[in-house]
């Protein structure tokens, strides 16, 4: 009896010391693959990108069907300051900001290229293929990374990535306009945020689960920004070049913008935001997914006849004039068929350090 004993306990001693779970299966439905996203059911779904109203700012028009051809998932929230310096070991936000700062808060303050470089850490993180390749990186003393030379997204790789134009756009859809009873629940925005960013999913989500896609911060995408042309469109790249200012999309308004700005079509700040542009009312979420064929949005051959301006004043010159070198000197750019908003910023220099 006693050895009978002792030899169920040393059977199960060995059952439990060699017992392993079993891993379960990959399941793209499956959350615990994606924890802290949401899977946007996209594949075969089209939507008007862009707004055709009157109320519609000119880049926004004219609106154009864009399609999918693949699911993907995106963050239920805007990536948080905690979660920005666990992964990039920095910390863009100062502990005294006015602009919002804690754990929870969204992380901003940073460029496009620092966005791109916490989607490949994140990637990294999860042992995942990175999305982005590039064969040199520029950064200031703060180590903000103002340039990333040779740079390539692969929209193959089922890496961490910042969502194209037409995946934000289509997660935010649910109404191409919103009144001020409908932000005062789902939105931070100027009228009533106290001109600061709040933590991350303190108002309610938008059908698909997810927060903070109107207002808290403007959102980088991956998209440079160009003019839609109306025609339709199959897994939106954006354009196929940067424009003159070097400009990516960023979507979904801010604490200290107006309640027009959260439309879910509006593509822009005041001014143009470009590629290596950090402010305190921009931040970012990522998305997962990959796909073989995308288009790039076609653009009309339009003349446009520049007036020409000789600045003949420096940083130093401002500075000496003024006593800061802060400085934006804006210009408005007049032609036959348009009036183009335009400007210098005295303030920003972008060399490598």
């Amino acid at each position: 009896m006693v050895f009978r004993y002792l030899t169920l306990i040393w059977f199960f001693g060995v059952y439990i010391l060699n017992c392993t779970p079993i891993p379960f299966e990959q399941d793209e439905d499956d959350p615990r693959w994606y924890p802290g996203m949401v899977k946007i059911k996209s594949s075969g779904q089209s939507f008007q990108q862009g707004w055709n109203n009157a109320q519609a700012s000119p880049d926004e028009k004219p609106g154009m069907v864009s399609s999918f051809t693949y699911n993907y998932w995106i963050d239920t929230t805007e990536v948080t300051q905690k979660q920005y310096f666990e992964l990039s070991g920095r910390k863009p936000v100062s502990d005294t900001s006015r602009y919002g700062t804690g754990d929870n808060f969204p992380v901003y303050n940073i460029t496009w290229f620092d966005a791109v470089l916490f989607c490949n850490a994140r990637s990294r993180v999860e042992n995942l293929d990175t999305v982005y390749s590039y064969t040199g990186r520029r950064s200031n003393a703060s180590g903000m990374t103002f340039d990333l030379t040779g740079m390539n997204c692969d929209y193959t790789c089922d890496g961490f990535r910042l969502p194209t134009e037409a995946e934000w756009e289509y997660a935010a859809r649910g109404a191409d306009s919103i009144d001020s009873v409908q932000a005062d629940y789902i939105a931070w925005y100027s009228a009533n945020a106290s001109n600061r960013s709040h933590e991350v999913a303190k108002k309610c989500p938008n059908t698909y689960g997810v927060y903070d896609l109107a207002g808290n911060v403007f959102e980088w995408t991956n998209d440079w920004k160009g003019f839609y042309n109306g025609k339709a469109i199959v897994n939106s790249l954006g354009a196929p070049q940067s424009n003159y200012e070097n400009e990516k999309v960023i979507k979904g308004g801010a604490f200290n913008y107006s309640l027009a700005f959260l439309r879910p079509s509006s593509r822009s700040a005041t001014y143009a935001t470009a590629v290596s542009a950090a402010s305190e009312f921009v931040g970012f979420r990522c998305v997962r997914a990959r796909f073989g064929v995308g288009h790039y949005i076609g653009i009309e051959h339009t003349e446009i006849n520049a007036n020409s301006v000789m600045i003949k004043a420096g940083r130093n010159e401002i500075q000496s004039f003024i006593g800061t070198p802060e400085v934006k000197l804006v210009l408005v750019n007049v032609t036959n068929t348009m009036r183009t908003l335009c400007y210098i910023d005295f303030g920003r220099t972008f060399t490598a350090i």
